[in-house]
């Protein structure tokens, strides 16, 4: 069996782009790959939070510790970068934090045996985005700067020249290339809420990681028809989130409800079979 975790901030948290990335592993022969979401919201490597917002950001060194300590897998996947520039105008001194921050969780990854691939941040999109910009870069109000995107593109090519990882997946450019193109026929297309990636976005992750870790190439219309073996995946997926992100713990305040050893190792059972059963169907 195959082990692989993923780490990051609530774009990994939300779970979407590791439960298409597992229904497509499925279907595509892959049954020996077990995939788990380390995901916390609000998470950073920085340790960085703005000014104004309601509780002191997360910060993943507070529990790789734990990480390390509990799974032994084959690979571990990282993607931060959206809360390391706390929202705010490109800061030299933010950066460094960024860059010392991946730094060192790669090589603690690395000396602890994992294989190690860095996503890089995906793309802040204004249009979609449903809160307020602020435009003085000085300001030190908790609105987001309105050229975020560009602090993101510093970021992204950063982890794609600099990191010295096993593995770089640049998840940016192709959401980047799908929004533009969606935007040729329709100038108010959204996705997402500007910072959190929708449907498509998410799927574009996937995509990009089966293509570039698995060689599998996917269809573009995945969710046209969810059908029970995703949906089934979807819930293995949320309950192993849960239970193993509180089994480790974390520092948002935000927390899940508790599910005993003996209620997850159960209903992990259940899902496993249900999934084994459609699976022996194809």
């Amino acid at each position: 069996m195959s082990k692989y975790i993923f780490i990051g901030d609530s774009i990994t948290d939300g779970g979407t782009f590791i439960s298409t990335l597992e229904y497509n592993l499925l279907i595509n022969g892959i049954k020996n790959a077990e995939l788990i979401n380390l995901g916390v919201s609000s998470e950073n490597t920085s340790g960085l939070t703005e000014q104004g917002f309601s509780y002191k950001r997360p910060c993943i060194f507070s529990r790789i510790d734990k990480i390390i300590s509990l799974f032994k897998a084959d690979w571990a996947f990282v993607m931060y970068g959206q809360n390391d520039a706390i929202y705010n105008a490109f800061s030299e001194e933010n950066f460094l934090k960024y860059k010392q921050g991946i730094t060192n969780l790669v090589q603690m990854l690395k000396k602890a045996g994992y294989k190690v691939a860095v996503l890089t941040p995906t793309p802040f999109d204004k249009l979609s985005f449903k809160g307020t910009l602020k435009y003085d870069e000085y300001s030190d109000d908790k609105n987001t700067y309105h050229d975020y995107d560009n602090v993101m593109k510093i970021y992204a090519e950063w982890i794609i020249n600099n990191c010295d990882c096993d593995k770089v997946i640049d998840v940016r450019t192709p959401i980047l290339e799908y929004n533009r193109n969606m935007r040729e026929n329709n100038k108010k297309y959204t996705s997402g809420d500007g910072i959190h990636q929708g449907i498509e976005g998410n799927y574009i992750i996937a995509k990009t990681i089966l293509s570039n870790m698995f060689d599998i190439k996917i269809a573009s219309n995945v969710y046209d028809k969810p059908c029970k073996l995703h949906k089934l995946v979807v819930k293995r997926q949320k309950l192993s989130h849960i239970y193993y992100k509180e089994l480790i713990g974390h520092e948002n305040p935000h927390k899940e409800k508790y599910i005993s050893k003996e209620k997850f190792e159960k209903k992990y059972a259940k899902y496993t079979k249900k999934i084994k059963t459609l699976i022996s169907k194809k």
